[in-house]
């Protein structure tokens, strides 16, 4: 997925509401008609999505696409 558009145009803001970063005032967040808005962001991510902000990358080292690997191991052990 990729996002486009000028400054303040809610780039940033809409993952940080669909991974439960970001308070959501109205509206609702559904994926397959399942509503997102108010789980927890282990209960978001549990199918195998993540999210790993450009500028937060944890580990600078590794590329992206090594970053998302290492943010949903953890939901392969379970």
């Amino acid at each position: 997925m990729g996002l486009i558009g000028p400054d303040g145009s809610g780039k940033s803001t809409l993952p940080r509401s669909i991974f439960g970063l970001a308070d959501v005032f109205s509206g609702s967040i559904t994926v397959d008609g399942k509503p997102l808005t108010g789980l927890t962001g282990a209960k978001i991510v549990r199918p195998g999505a993540a999210c790993v902000p450009h500028r937060n990358i944890v580990f600078d080292e590794l590329n992206l696409g090594e970053n998302l690997q290492l943010a949903t191991c953890q939901l392969d052990r379970r």
